[in-house]
């Protein structure tokens, strides 16, 4: 069962002053999908792609372009509409889900599938796989890939769900030339019950909504010496969500170097942190659908009536 450290106990003080007003950005169309690609930010919509920027009139503009490099899809054997984790550094240089199977019948990620393996892809071309035992899966559908502890190694930052006790955060890498679980979270304690890590990056800790579809805590691990330190608590008793009930998108929380924003459970209000601390919490007036991008220095967000919006960070 999950247990958390006594967090961040301030309560977030909604703020409505100029510096965090939400802009309406212009759009071709309707958006349909924010997209974050090797390129950038971009958006989709009926009349193709555009490519988000900072801009001194909207904070962000959307600037219609051509095709678009879309990410890697998995190999043969893959997880269908699963993407290769790519990097340019480090020993692990990409890593995928494979071995697609249905006995873990949950769904939040809209379709019957998971994955039972876990595959990376070394700088020198090996390949490695882990496999799951069967009352397992990874409940995902892309790896994420960083150097948590800054000790040069790549870490794979994973969520493995369990038929007993769902989800945990599960840590995974190359150990004595195989690809293992290095460290995980606690799981959640019940079947059905899932978590959404925000975005990883290098030397930071990792954090994650617990149960973003009931609305859940919003917690922080520091991966340290091959294990987990016990998740700290971030916004006292605040609920957050950053994920819609069977969208393929998970990106609805993005994260920079020490920024953060994350909407609170009825995703109509955004919750802006920096490190273990809240900054403020600006009321919406829409209903924030499944995509979030950082653009300059702007929070990005597509409504659930596919208008784009845009927040100055701190």
């Amino acid at each position: 069962m999950l247990s958390v450290a006594g967090g961040v106990s301030a309560d977030p003080t909604e703020e409505t002053a100029d510096d965090h007003k939400v802009v309406e950005i212009a759009t071709p169309a309707p958006v349909k999908d924010v997209m974050l690609l090797k390129a950038g930010a971009f958006i989709r919509t009926d009349e193709g792609y555009a490519r988000l920027e900072p801009c001194a009139a909207t904070l962000v503009c959307a600037l219609k372009t051509g095709r678009v490099e879309q990410p890697t899809p998995t190999p043969p054997g893959g997880l269908p509409d699963g993407t290769v984790a790519e990097r340019d550094d480090g020993d692990i240089r990409e890593a995928w889900y494979a071995m697609p199977t249905r006995r873990y019948p949950h769904g939040v990620l809209g379709d019957e599938f998971e994955a039972g393996s876990l595959v990376a892809r070394t700088a020198d071309g090996q390949t490695y796989k882990a496999d799951l035992p069967t009352d397992e899966v990874f409940e995902d559908l892309t790896p994420r890939l960083a150097d948590l502890d800054g000790d040069g190694t790549i870490e794979v930052v994973t969520i493995v769900s369990n038929a007993a006790s769902g989800a945990r955060l599960s840590i995974w890498g190359i150990v004595e030339g195989a690809l293992a679980e290095r460290a995980a979270g606690e799981p959640i304690g019940r079947a059905n019950r899932w978590l959404n890590p925000l975005p990883v990056r290098d030397d930071a800790p990792v954090m994650a909504v617990i149960t973003p579809h009931l609305g859940g805590p919003l917690l922080q691990w520091r991966f340290e010496n091959d294990a987990l330190s016990e998740p700290l608590r971030l916004g006292g008793e605040t609920l957050f969500s950053n994920h819609a009930i069977g969208s393929r998108d998970l990106s609805t929380s993005v994260r920079n170097e020490t920024i953060w924003a994350v909407p609170e459970r009825e995703r109509r209000a955004l919750i802006v942190g920096r490190n273990d601390e809240i900054l403020f919490r600006l009321p919406l007036n829409f209903t924030v659908a499944d995509d979030m991008a950082i653009v300059g220095n702007a929070v990005v967000m597509r409504s659930a009536t596919g208008k784009l919006y845009a927040v100055r960070l701190p």
